[in-house]
């Protein structure tokens, strides 16, 4: 591991302890635990291991919502935080690269005829979101007919709806989802609101690339670069030492030797976000890619 230098040190933890801005109110990030008040989540998990990294003790400063820890950066009260990379927040906080995808989308009250996010921006429509979120900040952006109302805290969409103040709740799917429970009837909307979409020459590019696979020997797989892949522990014990492939088509000669040894595949759908500074250029790697993939067709072919 590459040391850290004390420049960067000490603009992550200045005082000597990284404090460090966790939400609770997003299970996705972290979860507390209303008895202990124990916080742990993914969100925790990386705190303390960039705090291991730098050689700095971590205190977590803990919030209820996105809101209350945005507005806790005019005092300085935390020196790193876990925030969705939103544009709206751009001019307060400077964001790494993404390291995980929530997914957001609307629920409806029962009766609701809606069932796509797009026929939720008409004129009437009424949305609520907790202030200062990402969805509240993203949604500012793109809604042009419907209307936002906004309500302190996580959970404010569900009293904004049940009193009558709102038609339907933007927000994060799981905490939604709990929101449904609670609303006999209600439905969480299947499609994503804040996804961002595949830019159109990659997904061009990549349906190319599948459709030659698919030729090669993955058949009946329709997206073979998709990044979520998960192996079962035998299998994976079995296949992993045997890939020779040092490049991005690595995952293709994986599904290549796993149909060869009639191991099942099943493709489970996701929403998938282009990021920007993804380090696979279609006019760079693409070519290499392909010769790694015909490459191990013909290993494979020859039985090694």
């Amino acid at each position: 591991m590459a040391q850290v230098s004390p420049a960067v040190r000490a603009d992550l933890a200045p005082t000597g302890t990284m404090r460090v801005g966790i939400n609770h109110g997003n299970l996705v990030l972290a979860q507390k635990n209303a008895t202990t008040g124990e916080v742990k989540g993914v969100a925790v998990d990386l705190a303390h291991e960039l705090g291991r990294r730098l050689g700095v003790p971590v205190a977590l400063v803990q919030y209820g919502s996105a809101g209350q820890m945005t507005d806790a950066l005019a005092t300085g009260a935390w020196d790193v935080a876990f925030l969705a990379r939103e544009a709206g927040r751009a001019g307060e906080v400077g964001f790494t690269a993404p390291h995980l995808l929530i997914e957001g989308t609307y629920l409806v009250p029962a009766g609701s005829a809606d069932t796509r996010a797009a026929d939720i921006d008409r004129a009437g429509m009424r949305i609520a979101v907790s202030e200062k979120s990402a969805y509240d900040h993203f949604l500012s952006r793109t809604i042009k007919h419907a209307t936002l109302v906004r309500g302190a805290g996580n959970s404010a969409g569900l009293g904004l709806l049940q009193a009558g103040k709102a038609d339907v709740i933007a927000g994060v799917r799981q905490l939604l989802l709990m929101d449904q429970a609670k609303l006999p009837g209600s439905r969480v909307l299947d499609d994503p609101t804040v996804v961002r979409q595949v830019r159109t020459h990659r997904w061009l590019s990549g349906h190319v690339f599948n459709f030659l696979v698919r030729r090669l020997g993955v058949p009946g797989v329709t997206d073979t670069q998709c990044g979520f892949k998960l192996f079962r522990g035998t299998v994976a014990a079995a296949l992993f030492p045997l890939v020779t492939t040092d490049g991005f088509g690595f995952d293709v000669e994986l599904l290549m030797m796993a149909v060869g040894r009639g191991y099942r595949i099943a493709e489970v759908p996701v929403n998938w976000a282009d990021q920007p500074g993804s380090k696979v250029g279609v006019l760079r790697h693409g070519p290499r890619m392909l010769r790694e993939v015909l490459s191990a067709r013909r290993r494979l072919g020859r039985g090694r």
